[in-house]
């Protein structure tokens, strides 16, 4: 996942995100965290 703000990107799993398979480009909103693998989204929400 890519962010405007942020220049790394940020990990996610499928299973946060309800409902169909994303498909590329399409926006999402969501916070981010620190993990331990670095930035992870959370409260995904698709736009």
């Amino acid at each position: 996942m890519e962010t405007d703000d942020a220049d790394d990107d940020v990990f996610f799993h499928m299973e946060d995100v309800e409902g169909p398979d994303l498909e590329e480009g399409q926006e999402l909103e969501f916070d981010i965290e620190s993990s331990p693998k670095g930035p992870r989204a959370s409260n995904v929400v698709r736009q």
